[in-house]
C-alpha cells in the first residue's frame, strides 16, 4: 500500500475522472487530499484542511500528485515537506486529464551547469537544503538548469534523476570515487592517527580543505563536467564548495567563453579556525590552507556568501575583480503560521542537529551553562534535543538521568519538531555562514536564544535574544513565560522581521539578475 498526497489547487472534469480512475485501479492506495470539496467520495481518499497536518502528510507520503493548471507552479513548502526524509516523484494531472512527471520548467534550455558532491536528496542535511532552495528559486524565476550530483554506492541513480527533474532541467550522475591521497599526505596522516590514539581522541580525522580538494572531485566528476560543457555550451558553471573547484580542470581553459561561479556554503579557513587545531591536525597550517582556498576562490568570477559575515571576509580577502554576492538562503520553506501557547504548559525549549563537532559544542554549552538556570527558574519547563546529536557520545551522559531533557532523535520534517517547542536555544561557538536552524526557528514563528557569535552570523538586525549570561535567561523567562499575549506578539514581530531579511524574493534577488544578465 501507498501513501499518496493529492494536492488540489484547481480542478476540471477531466482532472477530476483522472482522479477516481487512479483511486478505483489502485483501491488498496491511501489518498490524503487538501481539499476533497470537489472530489468524488471513495473508501481510500480522505482530506485534511489543516495545512501544517497536511504538511506532515507529505513528509511520510510516497508520491505527490498535483492536480492544477499546466503552468501552475508548485509552494516551496510542499515540496519541502515531501522530500524531508525521503525520495519520491511528483506528478501533475495537467487540464487534460494526462497524468506526468511535474517539472517547473519544461521547455526551456539549459543555460547553467551546477555541479554538487552529494545527491541533494532527500533534505536531511543544511547543504541539501541550501542548493535544492537555489535550484528551486532559479527554477521558479524562469532560469533552468541542469545539475551534476553524486549518488550513494549501490542506490538506483534514476530515482534521483526522476525526484530532482521536479526542479531540474536534465540530471546525471558522476561516479564518486574519491582519489586516494599523496604518499606525503598519507604518511602524515598515520602519524597523526597514532598520536590521536595515544591521546585517547577519537580515531577520526577531521579533513583538511587542501586534503578535500584533492580527494572530493573525482576524475569521473572532472569528465562530466567536460562532456557537458562541450554538448551544451553553458553560460555559467556553479561549483558548490571551494573544494570541488577542481571539477572545472579540463574547461578553465575556456574560462573567458563561460562564467564560473563558486557557492562557498562555508569560508573554510574561517571555519577551521574554531575546529582545527595541532591537537586536532598534527600538521595543521592554517596559512597554507588559506591560501590554497583562496587560490581556488580566486580562479572564479563570481562566489556566492552565504552570510553577513562571510561576504565581508570574502571581499576582504579575495581580488578586486572577483564579485562577491550575498546569496543566502530563502526560508520560505519554513514559514508556519504563529499561534499562542497553551495556557498552563511549561516552556518548551529544544535544539536540533546533527553530530557534526559545531553542534556537540553548542549542545554541551547548552546543558552546562543554560540548562541549570533555566531549570532553575522555570523548573517545570523541557528540553527537547531532535537528530543524531541525540546519540553523540559527549553527549549521552549529559542527558541520561535528566528526566526534563526529552531525546526525540530523527524527525520526519523540520515542521514536526518545531510545533513541540516554543523557544530555539541555538548558541553559535564555531564560527561558519548562515546558521539554518536560527532562521528556520523564527519563520517558524519561535523565539530564538542565541549568543553574541550566533547573531554575528546572522546580522545584527536579526530578532534574536542574545544571552550573555544568567541574568539575560532570567529576564527572558520572567517576560515571556506567563505573558502569553506578550508571548505571541513578539513572535510575530519578530517572524515579520525575519521574512524582510531572509524571504525568497530578498534572498535570491542579486544572484538572479546576475545569472540572466550572463544569457
Amino acid at each position: 500500500m501507498k501513501r499518496i498526497a493529492l494536492f488540489i489547487d484547481t480542478i476540471n472534469s477531466a482532472q477530476l475522472d483522472a482522479v477516481s480512475e487512479l483511486q478505483a485501479k489502485n483501491p488498496d492506495n491511501e489518498y490524503v487530499a487538501n481539499n476533497t470539496n470537489k472530489l468524488r467520495a471513495g473508501a481510500n481518499l480522505s482530506g485534511v484542511k489543516d495545512g501544517d497536518k497536511y504538511l506532515e502528510f507529505c513528509c511520510s507520503a510516497h508520491e505527490l500528485i498535483i492536480v492544477a493548471n499546466d503552468d501552475f507552479i508548485i509552494e516551496e513548502r510542499l515540496l519541502n515537506s515531501f522530500f524531508s526524509n525521503k525520495i519520491g516523484r511528483v506528478w501533475h494531472i495537467l487540464s487534460s486529464g494526462k497524468l506526468e512527471y511535474y517539472t517547473i520548467n519544461t521547455s526551456k534550455k539549459s543555460s547553467i551547469l551546477l555541479v554538487f558532491p552529494g545527491p541533494i536528496l532527500p533534505l536531511t542535511l543544511g547543504s541539501h537544503q541550501r542548493v535544492f532552495n537555489l535550484l528551486f528559486n532559479l527554477s521558479k524565476n524562469g532560469i533552468a538548469v541542469d545539475a551534476l550530483i553524486s549518488t550513494p554506492k549501490n542506490s538506483n541513480p534514476s530515482i534521483y534523476q526522476n525526484a530532482l527533474k521536479t526542479v531540474c532541467n536534465n540530471v546525471y550522475i558522476y561516479k564518486n570515487n574519491k582519489k586516494t591521497h599523496p604518499p606525503l599526505v598519507r604518511a602524515k596522516r598515520s602519524i597523526e592517527l597514532k598520536a590521536r590514539e595515544l591521546m585517547g581522541k577519537p580515531l577520526e580525522l577531521p579533513d583538511l580543505f587542501s586534503e578535500r580538494l584533492h580527494t572530493r572531485p573525482t576524475e569521473s566528476c572532472k569528465r562530466w563536467v567536460n562532456s557537458l560543457y562541450l554538448a551544451n555550451k553553458y553560460n555559467t558553471v556553479i561549483v558548490s564548495y571551494a573544494w570541488m573547484m577542481g571539477a572545472v580542470e579540463y574547461i578553465l581553459h575556456d574560462s573567458d567563453n563561460f562564467k564560473l561561479v563558486c557557492d562557498t556554503h562555508d569560508v573554510q579557513f574561517t571555519r577551521n579556525r574554531e575546529i582545527l587545531d595541532r591537537k586536532e591536525r598534527l600538521f595543521y597550517n592554517s596559512i597554507a590552507e588559506k591560501s590554497c582556498e583562496l587560490k581556488q576562490l580566486n580562479k572564479c568570477d563570481s562566489v556566492l556568501a552565504i552570510s553577513v559575515s562571510d561576504e565581508d571576509i570574502l571581499r576582504k580577502s579575495l581580488k578586486k575583480s572577483t564579485k562577491v554576492i550575498r546569496a543566502s538562503s530563502g526560508f520560505d520553506y519554513a514559514l508556519a503560521q504563529v499561534r499562542f501557547r497553551p495556557n498552563g504548559r511549561p516552556l518548551q525549549f529544544g535544539f536540533i542537529g546533527g553530530q557534526m563537532s559545531a553542534n556537540v559544542k553548542s549542545l554541551l554549552y547548552i546543558l552546562d551553562v543554560w540548562w541549570p538556570t533555566i531549570q532553575k527558574y522555570s523548573p517545570d519547563s523541557k528540553l527537547l534535543i531532535a537528530g543524531s546529536i541525540c546519540k553523540a557520545s559527549e553527549i549521552l551522559p549529559k542527558i541520561f538521568l535528566d528526566t526534563n531533557v526529552i531525546p526525540l532523535g530523527f524527525v520526519d520534517s523540520i515542521g514536526e519538531f518545531y510545533n513541540k517547542i516554543d523557544i530555539s536555544l541555538n548558541p553559535v561557538l564555531v564560527q561558519g555562514g548562515l546558521n539554518f536552524k536560527s532562521v528556520e526557528a523564527v519563520f517558524a514563528g519561535k523565539h530564538l536564544l542565541t549568543n553574541k557569535l550566533g547573531q554575528e552570523c546572522l546580522g545584527a538586525e536579526f530578532p534574536s535574544s542574545i544571552i550573555a549570561d544568567d541574568q539575560d535567561l532570567i529576564k527572558f523567562i520572567s517576560t515571556y513565560e506567563f505573558n502569553l499575549k506578550k508571548d505571541h506578539g513578539m513572535r510575530v514581530a519578530n517572524q515579520n522581521k525575519a521574512k524582510n531579511m531572509f524571504a525568497n524574493k530578498k534572498t535570491y534577488n542579486e544572484l538572479k539578475h546576475y545569472l540572466i544578465g550572463q544569457h
